[in-house]
């Protein structure tokens, strides 16, 4: 006759193969699974690269194309036109007030 710890030992180890067994068949599912989403995502990135490649170059060309062009290098202290004239130049905000001399800050 069979002891009760060799019974227990017995079903113990048919529980780690049941165990085992679904376990396999549960990873079998999923790495499938998880295959068919890395090749959606890999044929994604093969469309979607190139694609932004080329709409990165027609921005920078665009933006080459469009960027504004800079007149005659004029420094703050020679002054507006204008006396009381406010401008703004390369930044700062230059004025040329009545009789005191030209400012920028």
């Amino acid at each position: 006759m069979c002891s009760r710890g060799e019974v227990l030992g017995l079903l113990i180890a048919i529980a780690v193969l049941a165990v085992l067994w679904v376990g396999g068949w549960l990873f079998t599912f999923l790495g499938t699974l998880l295959k068919g989403v890395a090749g959606v995502v890999w044929a994604l990135l093969r469309v979607l690269v190139p694609v932004l490649i080329m709409v990165a170059v027609a921005y920078l060309a665009l933006r080459f194309v469009q960027k504004p062009k800079t007149g005659p290098d004029i420094s703050c202290h020679s002054g507006p036109p204008e006396t009381g004239r406010i401008f703004i130049h390369r930044g700062w905000v230059c004025s040329l007030a009545s009789g005191q001399g030209d400012f920028c800050q």
